[in-house]
């Protein structure tokens, strides 16, 4: 993705870019309790950054507890509630998926149209998406999971994950281990 493509998809979704001399931005945007919240995407001399990805990490990292932790008591003309600087900090959180969600789906409609092909593995992005919900509504096959994968994440990963079909496959199997004896 172009800069310039990064700061129209930013402003597009309400956002300011200002980008300084190292090649890097400041992107800011009003929260809505008017919070004037603003971060910093550094992708210096990068040519086609995963601007996407930046902004990913950011609202990852991003814990509205704390946000909000650091502006109560400030009184910079905020709310003195602190339920209302939490409801705001988590708005935020919001705005800021929506935003990497944004620069995600540009990006992949880009290389789509680029290289002139359909969805590969929409069938298998399908079962895997499927399967991170179950495991998600099934804390024993989640847990089933992570043990074996502590013991076996290597051989796993060689094994069952080297091709999308059998990645996909493979976690749709443990998403669903304990259908069977749920039935019963």
């Amino acid at each position: 993705m172009t800069k310039e493509k990064f700061i129209e998809i930013c402003e597009a979704n309400g956002w300011s870019v200002t980008e300084n001399s190292a090649g890097d931005f400041e992107i800011e945007k009003y929260s809505p309790a008017g919070e004037d919240f603003s971060f910093s995407v550094c992708v210096g001399d990068e040519n086609n950054a995963e601007y996407w990805r930046k902004v990913f990490d950011y609202e990852s990292d991003f814990d509205p507890s704390e946000h909000a932790a650091m502006w109560y008591g400030q009184n910079r003309g905020e709310s003195y509630s602190l339920r209302d600087l939490l409801d705001d900090a988590e708005a935020i959180k919001k705005m800021l998926e929506q935003l990497w969600r944004a620069l995600l789906n540009s990006e992949d409609e880009s290389q789509t149209i680029n290289a002139g092909q359909n969805r590969k593995y929409e069938n298998e992005a399908k079962v895997f998406a499927e399967a991170i919900r179950a495991l998600a509504e099934n804390e024993d096959a989640l847990e089933n999971l992570e043990c074996y994968l502590s013991m076996h994440f290597d051989i796993w990963l060689q094994k069952f994950a080297s091709t999308p079909e059998s990645f996909a496959a493979e976690m749709n199997s443990f998403a669903h281990i304990y259908d069977n004896e749920e039935a019963m």
